[in-house]
């Protein structure tokens, strides 16, 4: 019987590093800022933003960048004064709170951008494929088809842009070594126990009998040391399904998940086609990244692991032919608390298109937080 293991961003997050929507996105304006300092007087661009710095700040900038950790941050007790709107010019910062006179300017010629820095505080990934499938309907609701073209272009451009500055800021922190080498021992080991756990091979040869599926949701290579690591990784292999940070900008799937609903059908009928150029099934056509999975579900019997996944509609279009297909015999879910496990199992039978009986199993209870044991589980091929 076949594996598939299924590692999401969680996964890099148990590894410390800073992969949440909130984390790039402070970093990527922190990065800004600095740029527009060091350009003080002259106005920069980042794609759609533009960024003007008007006046020399005394202290010094990183000692200001040091003190603002959320993109929504108020320091009150000295005289940086950060507002984000959707509506209106932009961000402003000002020289003292409630100020009329800015120290540094922002314009962001970007309806998604906008939208998504106004909502930062309760975002996640899933969040930026929503509003950006939400805008991207709105656009098409447009009566003249010309501008209608435009609005798509426009989007499609903005959310090219995000991902672009992802890959240099996932790039940036996965250079970094510490995180690996800093994780606790006893948790790596039981990390590895989860995804190799023990074969007990009857009556069959291990080479013609069995494969396993690493399927990586991330773009960073986390993943890799541990199958670098792995004596017995016996017909093993890793699939970047999203592309990996070492492959051209153009192959990362960065975009729309789902597959259902009169939303994505409207995008599929309409008369742009650009306008599917980021639902992510399609990027999947063109790259042919889920070859693959693919694969391995039309070979035989399978069972499912799932390790910092959370199983949402964010890549329903491949977790619904994993769960469904009649090969699947169970799934074994990693998890942190009981309520992650109920959501996880909940987004689980959410991709079914009709209710049946899929084992699911609870999996070492805080194996990524807090590790109490190394035992591994055994998995029988017959």
């Amino acid at each position: 019987m076949n594996q598939i293991i299924i590692v999401g961003n969680g996964f890099d997050l148990a590894h410390g590093f800073p992969t949440r929507y909130s984390d790039f996105m402070l970093s990527f304006l922190k990065d800004c800022i600095r740029h527009a300092y060091d350009n003080a007087g002259q106005t920069v661009y980042f794609g759609p933003i533009q960024i003007n710095c008007r006046a020399y700040i005394q202290e010094g900038i990183e000692n200001v960048l040091k003190r603002i950790d959320s993109i929504k941050k108020v320091a009150n007790d000295h005289w940086i004064d950060l507002n984000i709107t959707s509506k209106g010019p932009g961000i402003y910062f000002g020289d003292r709170p409630r100020s009329s006179r800015k120290v540094i300017l922002f314009h962001i010629d970007s309806d998604l951008i906008n939208e998504l820095l106004s909502k930062e505080a309760n975002l996640n990934w899933i969040d930026i494929e929503k509003e950006y499938f939400k805008l991207l309907n709105e656009a098409l609701d447009n009566n003249n088809i010309e501008d209608q073209r435009d609005d798509v272009k426009k989007l499609n451009e903005d959310l090219d842009f995000l991902k672009d500055e992802l890959c240099k800021y996932l790039d940036k922190i996965q250079s970094d070594s510490s995180y690996i080498s800093t994780l606790d021992p006893a948790l790596r080991q039981r990390i590895q126990g989860f995804l190799f756990p023990k074969l007990r091979f009857k009556n069959v040869a291990p080479e013609k009998s069995f494969r396993r599926l690493i399927l990586n949701y991330n773009y960073t290579s986390t993943i890799q040391p541990y199958l670098e690591d792995q004596p017995d990784n016996l017909n093993t292999e890793i699939s970047y399904i999203h592309g990996s940070l070492n492959d051209q900008a153009s192959s990362i799937v960065f975009g729309f998940g789902s597959v259902d609903g009169p939303e994505l059908k409207k995008i599929l009928t309409s008369e742009i086609y650009q306008a599917a150029h980021n639902l992510k099934f399609q990027i999947y056509l063109r790259n042919g990244q889920d070859g693959e999975l693919n694969k391995i579900l039309k070979e035989g019997a399978f069972l499912v692991r799932v390790i910092g996944h959370s199983c949402g509609t964010s890549d329903g279009s491949t977790l619904r032919d994993i769960f469904e297909h009649d090969n699947c015999q169970g799934i074994s879910v990693c998890y942190l608390n009981n309520e992650d496990f109920s959501e996880k199992t909940f987004n689980i039978h959410g991709h079914l298109k009709e209710f049946k009986k899929l084992p699911i199993e609870a999996m070492n209870d805080d194996l990524c937080f807090q590790p109490t044991s190394t035992e591994e589980s055994a998995v029988e091929v017959s």
